[in-house]
């Protein structure tokens, strides 16, 4: 019988991941981790960011029930959602220290030193596109491309019968002023 994802792996498999030092790109860390941990895996590593996350989010509830006249500036709830999974991503140490002193938090919301979202990881990634799905795109592109090259065509029409419109309308402006002329 496998065992349930322990803390100190789930901390392990964080650092491993790199958050917000050696990367912020979830969607690759998703496809790698995703390959890694399989889907029930990345299932028990969320649930376990979450859990820390709304550690982080109670730490705040309490400054501030404690603090009432020095409340704590750390966002709206889609901003303190991204500080607090920010805060997680970038492993124990620092989840550890904001816990123990929420005002780091708004420090690091102040200086806007977190990025969107940690939480993305944990989306499943997009299959691989089939054979017949990039076909189909293929044939997609190469239909429209034909039918931009028609509408510039049009384009260029229409910009041409233009042209000579606005000659055919100087040439009359040049024989009205040269009228003009005539009859002062």
């Amino acid at each position: 019988m496998k065992k349930a994802l322990t803390a100190n792996k789930a901390w392990s498999l964080i650092a491993e991941m790199g958050w917000g030092g050696r990367t912020e790109n979830y969607k690759h860390l998703a496809e790698t981790y995703f390959k890694f941990l399989g889907k029930k895996g990345m299932q028990e590593l969320y649930d376990f960011v979450t859990a820390r996350v709304k550690e982080l989010g109670e730490a705040v509830a309490m400054y501030d029930q404690l603090n009432v006249l020095t409340s704590l500036e750390v966002g709206s709830d889609d901003g303190f959602s991204d500080l607090r999974y920010h805060i997680v991503g970038l492993g124990k140490d620092e989840f550890d220290a904001c816990m123990k002193d929420p005002r780091k938090m708004q420090i690091r919301y102040r200086k806007e030193e977190y990025k969107e979202s940690f939480a993305y990881v944990f989306l499943e990634p997009d299959p691989p596109r089939t054979a017949a799905e990039k076909k189909s795109s293929r044939e997609l592109l190469a239909k429209n491309v034909k039918a931009l090259e028609v509408e510039l065509r049009n384009l260029e029409f229409q910009l041409t019968v233009a042209r000579g419109y606005f000659q055919d309308i100087n040439m009359l402006l040049e024989q009205v002023l040269e009228d003009t002329k005539e009859s002062a």
